[in-house]
């Protein structure tokens, strides 16, 4: 190494700091071994440091569970190991990192509940775990399933297809292959490089032009990797990097000389970011030149919800976006094109309409993709319920008061003033209501008098009444319809209503002419993905006034929650009248001003309101989430 000059601690401090590394920084799991030849079976959990533990045990659950304050599970290590084909007391191992904090659970599901012996030295971790029926206390339970009630049956067990390129998830999972320390180093430095949060030990690099060979070789020995550089990584490299972390050393010196890693194993692959590149394609051209010569797969796809054509379409999309993908690798040879389809010869989709059947054929990692979008694509249509409520309520009130006096000779006839149809001189009789009174009252009075020449009777009379009623008008339309289909439903009500008729010679004649009062519902609905429901709405009431059809009409477009009741709109009318009538002057005297004239007051309301609830019929069927199970 040319012009190397160690300062501070050289590389004697960055041994001692890497090997000591940082007390307060948590535990990394690094490994999770199993071992099922051995009676009692043992668990091993390795880390980075010192591991404390606390246990719990769920007896009904016939499970254990295993917590390590101040740990991480290094990246890998999170998925669930199947053991039951050991045939061992342990059925499953089931790391979990608790969310947010430092804290590491290990889960053992067991066959019987038995007795877990943990022996912890240092970095190591052992669970001893008894085989079923070894009597290992008071604990053990009927045989069952676990976390179900003992005097219920198990369920049956059904019948699985066998594994074939349809159906890769129904074959059984092999339990993880836990990383070795020094894999799940590397692991780790490749996740916190991506997040750039670096937590490593802090060393000290100081030197001038350095072989980068040499500086790889002295951070491979102080973070414990296994490096191998491309043979295209050459050059010298002068730093001065003081007491930082020893992954962020290594991540400024990638970026500076503008390299990549890859983990292989539990080897560390340190190439350019070109040589990355080529290697990629070269890996995407071997992958297509070997999916180009695998043999066609066919397939019979019925469906039972959507339109062949329409999922037809889709599906020569996605094949020709496949192709576009492979011929947009660089240096790959493109296949040819069929015209016929758009793809690869030997690439069909094919429609069935006797059976209602999709053909595909292709290879078979894309006909496992199109058997998924297929079954994602095949769901029930949504179909909703949509009730409308057109209420109208009216209100009537009204009043009125009416007065006469008058006076004459009892042999010669009378003489005197009447209003409102009231004969103030005739014989003191029951008079009939007055116009737009409900209730109606009456007050008369009769003197006879001799001090005024000519005049033996004065007659009196006031007349007074309320009237007041209220109605309600409700019409109920309710349909059922399919997602972005227009639906109506409607009634009419046929009412003669005058009009004019062409009677002979042309002469116009009065005449009644039929005429509708319709009530109506249109909507065309649209379901979005969270359970609402866009509407486009025309409602429509006609109703009957004074023998004429008054038309009640709404246009609108709304977005309503399935289930939920919407007030659309509504229109409030006031019409209010006052009435006066009598003699000038006179009818404006206090108390005796009501014997010489009239008056009336009436007050007409009148509300109308559109309410409008959707509700989505075939919810769950058709793939929606409820607004509930969101988030």
């Amino acid at each position: 190494m040319k012009n190397t000059k160690w300062i501070s601690t050289g590389l004697l401090a960055l041994l001692t700091s890497f090997a000591w590394g940082q007390t307060a920084a948590p535990a990394r799991i690094t490994a999770i071994n199993f071992r099922g030849n051995s009676d009692p079976s043992q668990i091993e959990i390795t880390a980075t440091g010192p591991i404390e533990y606390t246990i719990e045990e769920d007896v009904k659950g016939k499970s254990v569970m295993i917590e390590i304050p101040n740990s991480q599970l290094a990246k890998g290590l999170d998925q669930k190991q199947d053991t039951s084909a050991f045939g061992t007391n342990v059925l499953s191992i089931q790391p979990v990192q608790a969310p947010g904090s430092d804290v590491v659970r290990v889960i053992l599901q067991l066959r019987e509940m038995a007795r877990v012996e943990i022996d912890a030295k240092g970095k190591t971790l052992v669970a001893s775990i008894p085989s079923a029926g070894d009597g290992s206390d008071s604990m053990v339970e009927d045989p069952g399933i676990a976390g179900m009630d003992p005097g219920l049956e198990p369920p049956p067990m059904q019948d699985l297809p066998p594994p074939g390129p349809m159906a890769p998830e129904m074959a059984k999972p092999e339990a993880p292959k836990p990383l070795d320390p020094k894999a799940a180093l590397i692991e780790d430095f490749l996740s916190a490089s991506e997040r750039h949060e670096f937590v490593g030990s802090k060393i000290t690099l100081q030197m001038k032009d350095a072989d980068v060979g040499d500086i790889f070789r002295l951070i491979s020995e102080a973070s414990g990797f296994n490096i191998i550089l491309g043979s295209d990584i050459r050059g010298t490299l002068t730093m001065s990097l003081v007491d930082v972390p020893w992954d962020l050393a290594l991540d400024t010196v990638f970026q500076t000389l503008r390299l990549g890693g890859k983990r292989q194993g539990s080897v560390l692959r340190v190439m350019t970011l070109q040589a990355m590149t080529n290697e990629a394609q070269e890996n995407l051209r071997a992958k297509q030149a070997n999916e180009l010569n695998q043999p066609r797969v066919t397939r019979l796809f019925p469906l039972s919800y959507a339109d062949p054509a329409t999922i037809s379409t889709t599906l020569n999309a996605f094949l020709a976006a496949e192709q576009a993908s492979a011929s947009a690798i660089p240096g790959a040879a493109a296949p040819p094109v069929s015209s016929a389809s758009g793809t690869v010869p030997g690439a069909l989709v094919q429609v069935d309409t006797r059976t209602n059947s999709i053909l595909v054929r292709d290879i078979p990692r894309r006909v496992d993709q199109m058997r998924k979008l297929i079954e994602l694509m095949d769901t029930q249509t949504p179909q909703i319920l949509i009730e409308a409520k057109i209420v109208e309520a009216n209100e009537t009130f009204g009043k009125s008061l009416a007065g006469a006096i008058g006076g004459g000779n009892l042999g010669s006839g009378p003489f005197g003033a009447g209003f409102n149809g009231i004969d103030p001189v005739a014989p003191i009789i029951p008079t009939a209501p007055v116009a737009d009174s409900g209730i109606t009252g009456q007050i008369s009075w009769s003197p006879t008098v001799g001090f005024i020449n000519g005049i033996q009777r004065i007659n009196a009379q006031l007349t007074f009444g309320e009237r007041q009623g209220s109605s309600k008008n409700i019409a109920s339309p309710r349909l059922v319809v399919l997602n972005k289909q227009q639906a109506s439903i409607s009634q009419e009500t046929p009412i003669l209503v005058p009009g004019v008729a062409t009677g002979p010679n042309g002469v116009q004649v009065p005449t009644l002419v039929p005429q509708p009062a319709r009530l109506s519902l249109q909507v065309t609905p649209t379901v979005t993905n969270d359970g609402s429901v866009l509407m486009t709405l025309t409602l429509s009431r006609g109703v009957i006034q004074n023998s004429l059809v008054a038309a009640r009409d709404m246009n609108t477009q709304v977005l309503v929650d399935s289930g939920s009741t919407l007030v659309l709109g509504g229109i409030y009318t006031q019409v209010a009248s006052e009435n006066e009538t009598g003699m000038p002057f006179l009818r404006k005297i206090p108390l005796i001003g009501a014997l010489f004239g009239s008056e009336s007051n009436s007050m007409d309301k009148n509300e109308l309101f559109f309410f409008i609830t959707p509700r989505i019929l075939n919810e769950k069927e058709a793939g929606l989430l409820p607004k509930s199970d969101q988030g």
